[in-house]
């Protein structure tokens, strides 16, 4: 998280150290990687702003319960 929020400041904050430690944990093609998604999500969340798009009120998943299933229509995926 460190990471990401670093290179989506303006200017970027990266510094050496910082990418020495995910160098730790991350092979070059995995810091590669990481890298290209943060930057298109940045890119798409200042595109959303530029826009003046917010929320539409989606969620990722649904609230547990029977009553807000009905109330709702969303069904609960199964735990894998």
């Amino acid at each position: 998280m460190q990471y990401a929020e670093a290179l989506s400041e303006t200017p970027p904050t990266v510094d050496d150290d910082l990418v020495k430690r995910l160098r730790n944990h991350l092979d070059e093609a995995q810091l590669v990687e990481l890298t290209a998604i943060i930057c298109l999500e940045n890119l798409r969340s200042r595109r959303n702003v530029a826009f003046g798009l917010t929320s539409q009120g989606f969620k990722a998943r649904c609230d547990a319960g029977a009553a807000n299933q009905r109330r709702t229509g969303c069904q609960s995926a199964p735990n894998p």
